[in-house]
């Protein structure tokens, strides 16, 4: 299919640089592309949708609107275009088709008024579809009696929908007018209906049966739920090619239907005062204006500011509650960073899913009956505590080794096993595990934290607990990580994989997305006894460590910005890597900080 025709550039006079104006156009014919206008009132909104659509109109725009040009991709011609503005009030009265309906041509579709008659009249099916005044004829002239529109009709269904009630008509006093029966079974009829009720109808009935290839909005919000907003926002993209929209509202500002938004302001304000003489719009001159486009949320964000400065208190006391709410996201960011919590058990019935992919795993990986589990870095033992919401310790019989490496957390960890299922031992010191004892080793979410030389020191001694051939390391890390911490570098599933592959182990891995990161679990078996001194892995994970670092910085040079929260926190992840990988190069950070 054709794109339509579309704009692909405004001029405005008086714009600061003379910069053209480039609107989102649509890149498919099956979707629109919405832009919108806001800035304070008098900045020229309207102005611009008003010298745009007479262009376009060929109504002696170039005399009125002079220095306004717009180019298009397509022959003005082919443009249908439709402006909210003249017909604004019309919306009052779509809903009443008139006993005057005879004088109406339905066949004529640019009549405005035959929008209602031409839904109407495809509310009956083909085989009824006489002439229309025999039909409306047929009808009983009685207020009392109501019949059902077709809900089977495309906008009928459509309109009950979003309004959220059945569509019905009746003829009264000649006229066929539309009624309303809601979900609490009251009727209104259109008179009564809300101006955001019948602002809906109306938009829908001038799209559906106008069908121009570019619309004009001013103030779409206007009487408008913002749940509303959003319906014909959504119907808007889905049946016009191209949108242009004036308006105040954040709702619609920050809509994800909004392709481009651009900010207007006056950069020369002058005082009012009476000069004696009437002077003609056009021999006036333009006043200067920057025009600025809002690339991300931050920005729309430093709009809606500028916009309720002054005019609405309450709102902006409302973003001043945001911000203060934005600035303690960011200050337990940072406290994260320094003093991040232990996670505990969640109080949930059913395990976590982290939990449940180290149960398939466990089950996949051992055919014993009794299973001896080593799990590095216990915590307060959340690994344990969720496994017990499983079903494992009916049909294997399994033993735990909980080693913590900090004393504060293995006093607390001894606390929480205390009430186990399990059988379980807390040793003291790696050094208390026997060599080839164990058949599975967890190291869950704890490896990021370890230094070169403890996670070498770590997998030379999985590979002396595990019984070999069959014993398997269980490696559970996301990435990115959910929050930074001070001293961490998250390691992406293939990075990790190709290191434990280098220092002699076969690997495979499942993985699932947790709040934009990646969950992974990776089985990893010594092909043999690793024949590597710890100098020698260490210089592995360096290299490794290298390749994360290169790619932190590849990524923080390529930022053009921070446009939300999850580019933020990337962020100070990256920078966070970066930190961590120079401080152990430096010699700051020696060994697991929270031992």
């Amino acid at each position: 299919m054709k794109i339509p025709p579309y704009i692909r550039e405004i001029r405005i006079p008086g714009v600061e640089g003379k910069e053209p104006i480039f609107p989102a156009y649509p890149e498919s014919p099956s979707l629109g592309a919405i832009n919108i206008f806001c800035g304070p009132n008098n900045s020229g909104k309207s102005y611009i949708l008003k010298a745009i659509s007479a262009i376009l109109g060929g109504k002696q725009a170039a005399k009125i609107y002079q220095g306004c040009s717009v180019s298009i991709n397509d022959k003005q011609d082919n443009i249908k275009i439709f402006s909210s503005g003249p017909h604004w009030k019309r919306k009052d009265t779509i809903g009443i088709i008139s006993k005057r309906y005879e004088r109406i041509d339905p066949n004529k579709k640019a009549d405005f008024r035959n929008f209602s008659l031409l839904f109407f009249f495809e509310n009956f099916d083909e085989s009824e579809q006489k002439e229309i005044s025999k039909i409306l004829d047929a009808i009983e002239d009685d207020e009392s009696k109501v019949y059902p529109c077709n809900s089977q009709h495309p906008i009928t269904s459509l309109i009950e929908e979003m309004l959220n009630a059945q569509l019905l008509y009746r003829k009264t006093k000649g006229n066929i007018e539309f009624i309303l029966l809601n979900e609490t079974g009251l009727m209104v009829p259109y008179p009564e209906w809300s101006d955001g009720q019948k602002s809906l109808f109306y938009f829908i009935l001038c799209i559906k049966y106008w069908k121009p290839n570019i619309l004009f909005v001013d103030e779409l919000e206007n009487h408008l739920h913002p749940f509303l907003m959003s319906k014909i926002l959504s119907f808007i993209k889905e049946n016009v090619p191209q949108t242009f929209i004036a308006t105040h509202h954040p709702h619609i500002i920050f809509s994800d239907y909004v392709d481009q938004a651009f900010y207007i302001e006056t950069s020369e304000k002058k005082k009012s005062h009476y000069i004696g003489n009437y002077i003609k719009v056009q021999q006036q001159g333009a006043p200067k204006r920057k025009i600025e486009t809002l690339r991300n949320a931050f920005g729309k964000l430093s709009a809606i500011y500028k916009l309720f400065d002054v005019q609405d208190r309450q709102l902006l006391k409302q973003a001043t509650q945001i911000v203060h709410d934005a600035d303690i996201i960011f200050y337990r960011e940072l406290l994260d960073i320094f003093y991040p919590g232990v996670v505990s058990s969640s109080g949930k019935v059913l395990p976590d899913r982290q939990t449940l992919d180290i149960s398939s795993m466990v089950k996949s990986s051992t055919n014993k009956e009794k299973v001896t589990i080593l799990d590095y870095g216990a915590g307060v033992g959340r690994v344990v505590r969720e496994f017990e919401k499983l079903g494992l310790c009916r049909t294997k019989k399994v033993e735990w080794i909980c080693w913590e490496p900090s004393l504060d957390r293995r006093s607390n960890l001894k606390k929480t096993l205390s009430k186990s299922k399990f059988d379980y031992s807390v040793p003291e010191s790696l050094n208390d595990i026997e060599d080839s004892s164990c058949d599975l080793v967890i190291a869950a979410n704890v490896v990021h934290e370890l230094t070169p030389v403890e996670f070498a020191e770590l997998l030379l001694k999985i590979s002396k607990v595990l019984s070999i051939p069959n014993g398997a390391l269980l490696m559970l890390e996301l990435h990115p990580l959910l929050h930074p911490e001070k001293y961490a570098v998250p390691y992406p599933c293939s990075v990790m994989s190709e290191l434990l592959c280098e220092i002699n182990f076969s690997c495979y891995h499942r993985s699932f997305n947790v709040r934009d990161a990646e969950a992974y679990c990776i089985s990893a078996t010594p092909i043999n006894q690793i024949d590597k001194d710890n100098q020698k892995i260490q210089e592995i994970i360096e290299k490794y460590w290298d390749r994360i670092k290169i790619q932190a910085l590849s990524r923080y040079h390529a930022r053009r910005g921070v446009d939300d929260y999850f580019d933020y926190r990337n962020l100070l992840m990256d920078l966070n890597t970066i930190s961590s990988v120079e401080a152990w190069k430096a010699g700051f950070w020696k060994k697991y900080i929270y031992a």
